[in-house]
């Protein structure tokens, strides 16, 4: 069903039991949902708070808490205040606090590092558009100080990229990180006609993180691109960017994305890079050659092959400008098991494994995924 907690611009579906659905119907799941999870609904307030309580007879073992409370809290400063008391045990978004919770003798964080901040040309097939040029998209990726972008954004956690993917993608081909030279990005916008720059409609910043997106609006006025930063809330920006190019009459707007598919790196083209897709930002004749013969032959290598084909495309044609993988950090409060500390980024093989030398870094070793699972293995001291 994609009528709950999915659209088709995304990479997320749930499974739900038919009967129940049929019996209750969309709203009535809605307002009390089964899944197939380890932990039940209780219940929620919207845009509020979420509690649930373990399903003792989940296949793969006792839940290790007994009730899970979520709580929406909107300031990062909060969140760490809630950790230091430790009202709250768990905190995901960080990021403007990242200083202060690496520093913090009393916190435990993990890097957590995550895909890449990506920058996306709605309808920059328009021959009106100033990004119809390949000139002006190889100067926006050459105006960009990855290097220093990261340190702002992450404290040095993250990494400078130059993919849409990372190397847990199968498929994933190695990427240079593009050159920053901002000499080269001014003359290429003088070669393209934009000798005193260019007036773009602006640049929507991912919402979580809006800074980031103030970040990069910077560097591009130092070429002399500007633009002013247009923040929606979650789900606008959901909404907007779920439709890729169409849900935009702007042609000279950039896009600030942050995906990790859970898959093959053809997925991202899937996604992002065919004509046809919901969510396409790019339309490009000679990707969708490659992604037909793709499509057409079951010998992986040849589907490696043509999917390395199809990441070369969509980067050295600048129809996607990757920054720098982010580090989703996250942290945690004293009770969370296991005690003690480890070095910051080391992954374990699993929750279950107390010999692997990782500590609580462990509970993000899953590939792919950038929260801290399975669920199930967390435990809480008393």
């Amino acid at each position: 069903y994609l009528t709950s907690g999915a659209s088709t611009s995304g990479n997320i579906g749930w499974i739900v039991p038919q009967h129940y659905y049929e019996k209750v119907g969309a709203d009535g799941y809605l307002a009390h949902p089964i899944g197939a999870g380890p932990f039940e609904f209780v219940s929620a307030q919207a845009g509020t708070s979420l509690t649930l309580k373990a399903f003792a007879a989940y296949w793969r073992r006792v839940p290790g808490v007994e009730t899970v409370e979520i709580t929406s809290v909107k300031s990062p400063a909060t969140g760490y205040s809630g950790l230091k008391t430790g009202e709250i045990d768990y905190f995901t978004n960080v990021a403007s606090v990242a200083k202060q919770v690496i520093s913090d003798p009393e916190i435990r964080s993990d890097k957590n590092l995550t895909g890449a901040w990506l920058l996306f040309f709605p309808n920059y097939n328009d021959p009106a558009s100033p990004f119809h040029d390949i000139r002006v998209r190889q100067a926006v990726s050459l105006a960009l100080n990855r290097a220093f972008l990261n340190v702002q954004g992450t404290e040095g956690s993250g990494e400078p990229w130059g993919s849409w993917v990372i190397p847990d993608n199968p498929e994933y081909a190695e990427m240079p990180v593009p050159d920053f030279d901002p000499t080269r990005a001014k003359q290429l916008l003088a070669e393209a006609g934009y000798p005193d720059g260019i007036d773009i409609d602006g640049l929507l910043p991912f919402f979580v993180d809006p800074k980031t997106g103030e970040r990069f609006l910077s560097n591009l006025a130092a070429i002399g691109i500007r633009g002013p930063l247009n923040v929606l809330e979650g789900p606008q920006y959901f909404a907007t960017v779920g439709r890729g190019a169409k849900g935009f009459e702007s042609n000279s707007t950039i896009v600030t994305v942050a995906d990790q598919i859970a898959g093959p790196a053809s997925m991202m083209v899937e996604k992002y890079g065919l004509c046809d897709s919901p969510a396409s930002f790019i339309c490009d004749q000679q990707i969708e050659a490659l992604w037909g013969e793709y499509g057409a032959t079951l010998d992986m290598a040849k589907r490696a092959d043509l999917s390395a084909q199809m990441q070369h495309r969509v980067i050295e044609d600048y129809l996607v400008i990757p920054t720098y993988r982010n580090s989703f950090r996250q942290a945690i409060g004293p009770r969370v098991l296991p005690a003690g500390d480890a070095a910051d980024g080391t992954v374990g093989g699993s929750a279950d494994d107390a010999a692997d030398g990782a500590g609580f870094h462990r509970l993000w070793a899953t590939p792919l995924n950038p929260f801290p699972t399975p669920w199930e293995d967390w435990q809480v001291a008393d």
